[in-house]
């Protein structure tokens, strides 16, 4: 079958319009005006953030980085369960002061393309993925974090791969 250019352009604004977020308080994203949309922050299961898993370990190339530098990710399964993950809606956590001490807060950075598909990272394996800090990070202490879910698991928990301190400079 010979596509025109018409029928081409009909199709990616078909397929374009299936990738739009939709806006959580409404039905539907139709009656939303476009430019009311936005994208959603990456969702991480909940889980104890005051330490690393004990099941999966992040590590990553450096410890020091600037913004915008890539990063390779390295993802070890010391368990005996299999977990699925995505590395690109990782979530860059950064540590700030509070009245009570320090505490860590997700950093709003700009939106990245993802594609939907799921890593497995099976039993005592690893898996190594790149990523990119945003241009914008300032200057600070920063974790990366991964959510992965675990085979056999139903419901909301996961786990969550934290990387150790990462310190960003000026």
């Amino acid at each position: 079958m010979r596509l025109t250019l018409p029928t081409l352009g009909a199709l990616l604004v078909l397929a374009g319009a299936g990738c739009r977020p939709a806006a959580s308080n409404h039905d539907s994203a139709s009656d939303v005006p476009p430019d009311t949309l936005t994208p959603q922050p990456a969702v991480v299961p909940p889980a104890d953030t005051s330490a690393p898993s004990k099941e999966v370990e992040l590590r990553t190339d450096k410890t020091h980085y600037r913004a915008g530098a890539p990063v390779t990710l390295t993802i070890v399964n010391k368990s005996t369960s299999t977990f699925a993950f995505n590395p690109c809606p990782r979530v860059i956590e950064r540590q700030v002061a509070r009245l009570g001490g320090r505490d860590w807060v997700a950093v709003q950075e700009p939106p990245r393309m993802c594609t939907m598909e799921a890593w497995i990272l099976k039993a005592h394996e690893t898996r190594t993925a790149q990523t990119k800090l945003s241009d914008t990070l300032p200057s600070g202490r920063i974790r990366i974090v991964v959510a992965l879910s675990k085979e056999g698991q139903t419901g909301p928990a996961g786990v969550r791969a934290i990387s150790p301190v990462l310190t960003i400079d000026p």
